[in-house]
């Protein structure tokens, strides 16, 4: 056997202890994170009936403060500045430990060198980055980016509606739609390039997503460039997914965002302005969801503070009513080690209008409001009802290892 295969092989059979051979690397790494967790929903009528109804439950939840996960990353240095590498990770439900093991955080394989680094596979797409980036709570737990929920809620609502067979289940599954897919967190099919180190601060990616099918669904194009330098960060994302093509019409979903911080030492203050168009040629309109989000973190030792308020406004393309969702999150952090970490969460969702579009603007205190990929209360949709507010809460241990 060739030494560089024999190499590899003891390198996967004992990556946990940290080995490597001379020229390459393999590390496995994860994130542990349970909370107890308290979700909430109230719904009222708009049609003067008076009537409310609200809905509740206790539960154990992965994911409150860092996404549960697990993953296996490597290179090889080839020479000349230049390496190749690979990076498989895996979503953990730590909270029943069920669940098939599936690398649909990140699959990906990479060739990088003095000129950047290009990747195949699934990867975050260039236009949810700002929404994680410029979050104070990193789209983690009932603190998340109302703009990330938002944005999941529309690339799940208009998947489904443009694929009519099957169960809503098997809709679901079959094309690979899970919390936030669909071309707005991830991306299947893609090719990725970013820009190399030592550009002055200046950093970006273009990505482009091959579609599924001849419909051409799952197809996406992006990019994101950004600036960083002492304590500012600022960075320009840009998203277009197609939804498909059918009997001569398409839809797509256009996002574009603006992310900043700066750290004052005291405190680092985040903010970001968001704009998603969904586009639909069958009826020649264009809905608009524009948000802005504005978040401190502030550390005080071994603890931080964090806290952020956010608004998205829907602007209904046919003039038909629009709607509007506004949050408000307030977070601690207790910091044992510098892996491990106790924290707590609180969150106000307050939804005006939510008859309008209550799939999408009836937000929930979890990264995803529809309770088929997400179990949670769910808003009544009797006639008549409507979402008004929503409260969540966690307070768990998160361990990095």
């Amino acid at each position: 056997m060739p030494r560089k295969s024999r190499c590899f092989l003891g390198l996967f059979a004992l990556s946990a202890a940290g080995l490597a051979c001379a020229q390459s690397s393999l590390v496995l790494f994860g994130v542990m994170d349970a909370s107890v967790s308290r979700y909430s929903v109230r719904s009222s009528s708009w049609d003067g009936s008076g009537r409310t109804s609200s809905q509740s439950t206790w539960g154990v939840s992965p994911s409150g403060n860092l996404a549960s996960r697990i993953g296996l990353r490597g290179t090889e240095d080839l020479g000349g500045g230049t390496s190749a590498g690979f990076w498989l990770e895996a979503p953990v439900t730590n909270d029943t430990g069920g669940g098939a093991l599936n690398f649909g955080r990140r699959s990906t394989v990479s060739l990088a060198g003095h000129w950047g680094e290009v990747r195949l596979g699934r990867d975050h797409t260039p236009s949810f980055l700002n929404d994680w980036a410029f979050d104070p709570y990193t789209v983690n737990g009932v603190g998340v980016n109302l703009l990330a929920v938002v944005s999941s809620n529309l690339a799940i609502s208009r998947a489904l509606g443009t694929q009519a067979t099957g169960t809503l289940t098997e809709r679901l599954l079959g094309n690979g739609l899970s919390a936030g897919t669909d071309n707005y967190l991830r991306a299947n099919n893609s090719i990725g390039y970013h820009l190399p180190a030592g550009l002055g601060g200046i950093y970006g990616q273009l990505m482009y997503a091959f579609p599924e099918n001849n419909s051409k669904r799952g197809r996406y194009a992006g990019g994101r460039l950004g600036w960083t330098g002492g304590p500012t960060d600022v960075a320009l994302g840009y998203g277009e997914s197609m939804l498909g093509t059918f009997n001569g019409h398409k839809e797509t979903i256009k996002s574009l965002n603006l992310g900043g911080s700066y750290n004052f030492g005291p405190v680092k203050v985040l903010g970001e302005l968001s704009q998603v168009r969904n586009a639909r040629s069958d009826t020649n309109t264009t809905d608009r969801y524009d948000g802005m989000l504005a978040g401190v973190q502030i550390p005080v030792g071994l603890h931080q503070i964090r806290a952020s308020i956010a608004r998205v406004q829907y602007k209904n393309g046919q003039g038909t009513g629009d709607a509007s969702v506004n949050k408000i999150a307030l977070g601690y952090v207790h910091n044992l080690s510098k892996s491990t970490a106790l924290y707590s969460t609180v969150s106000r969702i307050s939804v005006g209008n939510g008859h309008n579009n209550p799939g999408i603007m009836g937000v929930t205190p979890l990264a995803v409001s529809s309770p088929v990929i997400m179990p949670q209360p769910a808003y009544s949709n009797a006639p008549g009802m409507q979402p008004r507010s929503a409260l969540g809460a966690d307070f768990g241990v998160r361990m990095i290892f």
